[in-house]
């Protein structure tokens, strides 16, 4: 009697099955606790208070201006990122643990020993594009 009702149903089938995969791959990454090496992002960098040290990160951590680390809005917490100033071709490299930063136009904040290998601190601000990366070896990061 309803003829499109079999299509219709087929296509819904069709649908979740689609979305079913899409939900699976999305979390399998999430679940890795990495973003997808290569990803490419730019905006400005800035960098945390020494006053902060000692205080929980959103992922637990204290805070230890001597670690390379940093904090992302999204990317998950263990992620690997190469900062590189946009003017300069400077380069460090920091781990997420928190999140942030939540000023408009801004896509980072970095721990002072990753704000000093880049320069940042005499800065203030600057803009960086950030590179999701695999770990680096100890001698890759930046000094920080």
């Amino acid at each position: 009697m309803f003829p499109i009702v079999p299509k219709a149903a087929q296509l819904f089938k069709s649908l979740t099955v689609v979305a079913v995969v899409a939900a699976w791959v999305w979390a399998s990454g999430c679940a890795t606790g990495r973003g997808v090496g290569g990803d490419q992002m730019s905006g400005v960098a800035s960098f945390y208070s020494d006053a902060l040290a000692g205080r929980l990160t959103a992922n637990g951590e204290r805070y230890d201006p001597q670690k390379p680390t940093c904090a992302h809005r999204t990317l998950p917490f263990g992620t690997w990122l190469k900062v590189t100033l946009a003017d300069t071709g400077v380069t460090a490299y920091c781990r997420v643990n928190d999140r942030g930063p939540f000023k408009r136009g801004r896509v980072v904040d970095v721990s002072r020993s990753v704000a000093d290998a880049l320069g940042l601190r005499q800065r203030g601000l600057a803009p960086v594009r950030l590179t999701v990366v695999p770990r680096p070896g100890k001698a890759g990061r930046g000094g920080a």
